[in-house]
């Protein structure tokens, strides 16, 4: 995740046209962590007729590229299960994403630095309650 990404940074224009984007910029650019592809963006919207010609210009550009452009209020309430929510389902799901069968959360894959067997990989949740063996 990238934060307040100048537009210029990850679009190519046609001559002429770079003026148009100048001193633009995403709130956050999500993108895929091997290979830096774009996944969608995030752009916190604020008020007032500058912002919202700025917001439409970004709604014109992503649809152009064919990224979603998510949307939310500037404000200090957002939740993150609200971003999380419409952000998930953008994103890539991995192959090794398991649900711990007590508790039914999410797990991850952990290793172990120090203790009885460095290097053993297991899986626990993400709320760091006691790690179990992974499922194969």
């Amino acid at each position: 995740m990238f934060t307040k990404v100048p537009l210029e940074d990850f679009l190519r224009v046609k001559e002429g046209s770079a003026l148009m984007l100048s001193g633009k910029a995403i709130s956050f650019l999500l993108c895929d962590r091997h290979k830096l592809n774009i996944v969608c963006s995030i752009q916190l919207k604020e008020a007032g007729t500058t912002a919202l010609k700025h917001t439409e210009l970004l709604q014109d550009v992503f649809e152009q590229i064919n990224k979603p452009l998510l949307e939310f209020p500037f404000a200090n309430n957002i939740s993150v299960a609200d971003i999380s929510e419409q952000v998930r389902p953008l994103i890539p799901s991995s192959p090794i994403v398991r649900n711990c069968s007590k508790c039914g959360k999410e797990m991850v894959m952990r290793k172990a630095i120090k203790g009885g067997i460095p290097g053993r990989r297991s899986g626990g949740v993400t709320s760091f309650q006691p790690a179990m063996e992974f499922p194969e």
